[in-house]
């Protein structure tokens, strides 16, 4: 099937344009990215839309969304799986949200040249890492969550893992 008409640079100039202001509606004061329209959002999504705001090269707004993710990580490295209103609602924690924020911010460093704020978010980062090894079962694969009293799922899910994989060449880079 061929496509009909070729995007021109407008056209993605525009439509990134059109993503942006989309993204800045849905984001709240304290830089979280609401994802459902009940106000509840998961971290993967989060970061998604952040890699989206810059995309549209809304840094300060990204930038919001990052720092959404320091402040809201757990002690021992992780996120929940839901938040609403930034309060946790779904207490259980997935392996790909631990490393997830280390792809988003090499996009913003990829787009911004900032390595002051990457060595600000890059312990975050690493955190986030370390609890992921707490995941890492003895094939090298990682669980896919762990639940609130702290027992691992027993699946190991491909696309979870190749996102995880991803994630960590991001995170080579940034190091």
């Amino acid at each position: 099937m061929k496509l009909a008409k070729q995007f021109t640079n407008e056209k993605v100039a525009d439509l990134a344009l059109s993503l942006g202001k989309f993204l800045l509606k849905k984001q709240a004061n304290d830089g979280s990215l609401l994802s459902k329209d009940d106000g509840t959002h998961d971290p993967w999504d989060h970061l998604e839309a952040v890699i989206g705001l810059i995309i549209a090269k809304e840094f300060d707004a990204a930038k919001l969304g990052l720092q959404w993710m320091i402040s809201n990580q757990n002690t021992d490295g992780s996120w929940y799986n839901t938040y609403k209103k930034s309060r946790p609602v779904q207490k259980n924690k997935q392996s790909n949200h631990a490393a997830y924020l280390a792809t988003a911010s090499y996009y913003y460093y990829l787009a911004t040249g900032d390595r002051e704020y990457i060595e600000e978010i890059y312990p975050t980062i690493k955190n986030g890492f370390s609890f992921l090894r707490s995941m890492q079962g003895s094939s090298g694969a990682f669980a896919w969550s762990i639940d609130e009293e702290g027992c691992l799922a027993d699946d190991y899910l491909i696309a979870g893992n190749s996102s995880i994989f991803k994630s960590l060449e991001c995170l080579f880079h940034l190091a």
